[in-house]
């Protein structure tokens, strides 16, 4: 089952308006986390794997206009949903976004080792979690029906400049798997935190950010997040 029908709304506290479909992948706290969680600054080339609708490069925007990022998305239907949303904002010259399939960005020659932070929102669930949703757009989102997780490790090593971040948000239950993924793509934890209903609860989701192996710096571990 395929939705197409949008809805328009406010971005508040950020100024303008955001398109996104009335049903199916709509971006949730877990996308906004992400976008204010790594440091910027000026100059930067920032990669968002899966940009969905566009709403992590456009915070990335608001935070820091002299930025040039990119985002990739898979699905037609979102690609065109973000490239109005850029469009509506005012960071059209900063942003750019291509219909892309992740597992086909190893080899592409131009795109290797050129940016200084990746980002991604990978679907949380594995394809047979039995998290199924009615709407084909959703399920491409949420399951690996696709792209797995080694997928994205692969995407953000080919990506990375040496020194490069990668930053991703992930359930707790993917903790483990995502520190063992991470060393066959040479790459370490460097900043953790994790983000909970509030303080008496254990972590729902957490936020990660990588190096490279040959980075110096110890994991950070900062604290929670209550959204």
């Amino acid at each position: 089952m395929k939705s197409r029908e949008t809805v328009s709304e406010s971005l508040y506290p950020l100024p303008g308006r955001f398109i996104q479909p009335k049903d199916g992948n709509r971006f949730g706290l877990e996308a906004v986390a992400l976008a204010y969680f790594p440091a910027l600054s000026s100059g930067l080339r920032v990669m968002d794997l899966g940009t969905g609708t566009g709403i992590i490069p456009v915070i990335l925007a608001h935070r820091l206009s002299t930025l040039e990022i990119v985002g990739f998305e898979v699905q037609p239907f979102l690609t065109g949903l973000a490239l109005q949303n850029i469009s509506l904002s005012e960071f059209s010259d900063i942003i750019t976004i291509v219909n892309q399939d992740i597992r086909k960005i190893k080899g592409q020659e131009p795109l290797a080792f050129s940016f200084d932070l990746v980002l991604a929102n990978p679907p949380f669930f594995k394809a047979n979690s039995g998290c199924v949703s009615a709407l084909e757009s959703q399920n491409i989102a949420s399951l690996e029906s696709g792209a797995e997780l080694k997928h994205w490790f692969e995407a953000a090593g080919f990506l990375l400049k040496p020194g490069g971040r990668f930053c991703l948000v992930l359930p707790a239950t993917r903790f483990l798997e995502a520190l063992s993924l991470a060393g066959g793509f040479n790459l370490k934890p460097s900043r953790l935190s994790w983000v909970s209903k509030n303080e008496k609860s254990p972590g729902k989701y957490f936020l990660l950010e990588f190096s490279s192996r040959e980075t110096l710096c110890p994991l950070a571990v900062l604290p929670n997040i209550f959204p």
